[in-house]
């Protein structure tokens, strides 16, 4: 009966031409069922069985790429565990640390962008990636082996504990908070799990499932270029699938005894209790300025954001906005409204006591 509602759900919101797509996708893999055609090599199950409870105790940051990042000071997570999805590597440009770990399990995200996830992988301790994804497509044939890399066999939904086994559950949150649980992190905390999206107006959508965006100006994430012009991915469901999913997961944490909070700022995520970022963290506001003011510059130095650029212009509305200016100050209220507008031209950093600092590209989107 399950699988008989499953299906009907899968052809009712993918039209028919994709869900015979899938059908044979999943007979090409050579099973119906995922954890059939898990690579069974001892091997690799043993590395799986290595990184069982191996940070037991230790904190960790599972960041997701909801707009709310851009109110988020993630350069305080410079010595932190952390975990981070899909296209967060456009983030990198801000920050002067790369994540401790990556995944990505939507197989069209993954092979659309399939050459900078490859890229990306040696930049980080381990990556997660489904072998063969429920919907037949194996990303073994555009995601490169490496001694980084581990396996999942990803099902459609639930909350697992026997890893390399995970559910989706129409979020790939959903997915990471499983394998940090595996690994023994508590306390988890949530960064940027906004699960608020908007309707991507521009956006070409082939059926219920399958968009292509058509100009960088994706409204759902902290970058208009995250599923910008060109881009491939799914319509988000946070509501009827994400949500669910990941109150569930909060259930089952709470039975292992494995504390999960949300360190976000607004979103619709309310499953987990709140705490404010900013709280998690020791450091003078001295020290939080080195911390972003070496993103920005290695050789930067100052006790002020002024200080160290001498050249700034400060902005207080976005009429006062002038590109040319190489340097420039706002509030976070405004940087907020300015960042999906300005970042072609400019790189944000911050926010730092409640402050953004803009400086200009030497390669602008039109220069390329």
């Amino acid at each position: 009966m399950n699988l008989f509602v499953h299906s009907f759900k899968g052809l009712r919101e993918d039209g028919l031409l994709v869900f015979t797509e899938k059908i044979l996708n999943r007979v090409r893999g050579g099973s119906s069922s995922p954890k059939a055609v898990y690579i069974k090599d001892p091997v690799k199950l043993r590395r799986w069985d290595e990184l069982k409870g191996v940070y037991k105790g230790q904190r960790a940051f599972l960041i997701g790429n909801g707009p709310s990042l851009n109110r988020t000071p993630l350069h305080l997570l410079q010595d932190e565990f952390t975990l981070c999805l899909n296209r967060f590597n456009l983030m990198f440009e801000r920050l002067a640390w790369r994540p401790t770990m990556y995944m990505c399990v939507d197989e069209r995200v993954a092979e659309d962008n399939a050459s900078e996830i490859n890229e990306l992988v040696p930049m980080v301790r381990y990556a997660f990636f489904p072998d063969i994804h429920p919907s037949g497509i194996d990303f073994r044939k555009f995601i490169n082996y490496a001694d980084n890399v581990y396996w999942l066999s990803l099902n459609w939904g639930g909350f697992y504990q026997d890893l390399p086994h995970v559910g989706l559950g129409g979020t790939v949150a959903n997915t990471a908070l499983q394998v940090l649980c595996f690994m023994g992190f508590s306390p988890i905390y949530l960064v940027g799990v906004d699960m608020d999206y908007k309707d991507h107006k521009t956006a070409i959508k082939h059926d219920q499932r399958n968009w292509t965006s058509t100009s960088d100006d994706d409204p759902s994430h902290f970058d208009p270029r995250y599923f910008g012009k060109g881009r491939k991915y799914h319509r988000p469901g946070p509501k009827e699938y994400g949500l669910p999913s990941l109150q569930r997961g909060k259930e089952i944490t709470d039975q292992l005894g494995i504390q999960v909070l949300n360190a976000g700022v607004g979103g619709l995520l309310e499953a987990f209790p709140r705490v404010e970022f900013r709280s998690l963290f020791s450091q003078s506001y001295e020290e939080e300025l080195q911390m972003l003011l070496y993103a920005v510059d290695k050789e930067a130095r100052g006790s002020s954001l002024e200080e160290a650029f001498p050249n700034f212009r400060i902005v207080e509305t976005s009429t006062d906005w002038d590109p040319e200016n190489s340097v420039i100050i706002t509030s976070l209220q405004l940087a907020v409204k300015l960042i999906p507008k300005v970042i072609f031209t400019h790189v944000p950093y911050g926010p730092i006591s409640d402050r953004y600092l803009f400086v200009k590209r030497t390669t602008t989107k039109e220069d390329q």
